[in-house]
């Protein structure tokens, strides 16, 4: 698949702070289960030892202790205080990731703990994988993407006439996509 950039205007900065919040929130998903979630009677001593091996890589993952802090307010429910009222954030409180290296750290210490992971239930895992693959229901899925492009052209055109309509001075762009092979 070929991705075809027509928006004339990448604007890099929007990237990254889109893929910051982004890593953000799959961090604090990923060890939210791996803290609370992560529980077996059957595994429970191979956990407890896991966890212990994994210790090391936590401990340096909580030095940036305002993480869930950061996808709570910031990411997931953005500008709103614990009484859901609209705040204008400070974001230069919070103890996360601040530049690329330490985004690229946070992420790499989140492989080492999938790596370990893997090589420690890479059977159990295996074995969910497929059982959850047995239980998705593939009826209704989007698969046949050859007219993608239509319906988003379809899409932007009747967004921007509602912008017209309601005299916005702004309009969507959207990008196409070019298929070497499309496959379901």
């Amino acid at each position: 698949m070929t991705f075809i950039d027509n928006s004339n205007e990448t604007n890099k900065e929007d990237y990254i702070l889109l893929s910051i919040f982004y890593i953000n929130l799959e961090a604090c998903s990923f060890l939210e289960e791996f803290r609370k979630g992560f529980q077996s009677d059957v595994l429970k001593n191979r956990i407890m030892e896991f966890r212990k091996i994994t210790l090391p890589i936590l401990k340096r993952i909580n030095k940036w202790e305002d993480l869930e802090k950061f996808r709570s307010s910031i990411v997931a429910h953005p500008w709103r205080d614990k009484r859901k009222q609209f705040i204008v954030p400070n974001v230069g409180c919070f103890k996360v990731p601040r530049n690329r290296f330490e985004i690229y750290l946070l992420l790499n210490l989140m492989k080492y703990l999938w790596d370990l992971l893997e090589a420690e239930f890479g059977n159990e895992i295996i074995e969910a994988i497929s059982y959850v693959s047995r239980l998705q229901n593939r009826e209704g899925a989007l698969n046949d993407y050859r007219n993608i492009n239509i319906d988003h052209i379809e899409m932007v055109n009747e967004v921007n006439e509602n912008c017209k309509l309601y005299e916005r001075d702004y309009f969507l762009k959207i990008f196409l996509y070019e298929f070497d092979d499309i496959q379901e």
